[in-house]
């Protein structure tokens, strides 16, 4: 019996360690503000200031993440914030700025 199955155990134990391998990551992945800053393309360094304030505020823990303070900042200042990203299409008529974060952010 073991021999007419023998195949389908291989194959299954093949698929298993392929999972488990896609699950594994070998590389760590950049925090959030190094992500952010090396895809905004337009006005860069301007950006670069707001994450440097989102980390400020996490540091001094008026946020739990430099995620969450970027989305105080965006809507105690009203900055919409997909100006930093116009490489991502967003529906042109959607004019609120903290839904078009929130879409960005997502």
């Amino acid at each position: 019996m073991l021999k007419r199955n023998l195949w389908k155990v291989l194959l299954c134990l093949a698929l298993v360690a392929w999972a488990v391998t896609q699950l594994i990551p070998f590389n760590d992945a950049p925090s959030f503000p190094e992500y952010a800053k090396s895809h905004a393309t337009a006005k860069p360094a301007e950006f670069a200031k707001l994450v440097d304030e989102a980390s400020a505020r996490k540091k001094s823990t008026q946020a739990p993440s430099e995620f969450v303070a970027l989305k105080q900042i965006g809507k105690d200042r009203r900055i919409d914030l997909t100006e930093f990203f116009p490489d991502i299409p967003l529906e042109a008529s959607l004019r609120n700025i903290e839904k078009r974060n929130d879409i960005l952010l997502a």
